[in-house]
């Protein structure tokens, strides 16, 4: 419990420093970040339902940086939220080069 008068429910983890903590004890996270206690990055867009959210903590000369959130998009969608359709290379493309679809057929 918080408050002066130990009136108001906390929150798990304090929401992380990513949210504000509800009278109720529930977590309202900021934009950009999910879960009970607001820990977790959210991906961009959602990844557009084109592809799965992923989290994951790189690591750099032995260290452990912020958890980041990445989309691992679905065959035939790209970009940093899986927003970008790709075509399959036409059939007089000799490169065999998936393309961006035009929205057009």
């Amino acid at each position: 419990y918080r408050g002066a008068d130990c009136g108001l429910r906390s929150c798990e983890n304090d929401c992380s420093g990513n949210g504000q903590c509800e009278p109720s004890g529930e977590c309202r996270c900021a934009p950009g970040w999910f879960s009970v206690d607001c820990a977790l990055p959210s991906c961009f867009r959602h990844c557009s339902s084109h592809g799965t959210c992923v989290h994951s903590t790189p690591r750099w000369l032995d260290h452990n940086l912020a958890m980041q959130a990445l989309c691992l998009c679905d065959i035939g969608w790209r970009g940093v939220g899986c927003e970008v359709a790709i075509c399959p290379a036409g059939s007089g493309d000799t490169n065999r080069v998936p393309i961006e679809c035009s929205g057009h057929g």
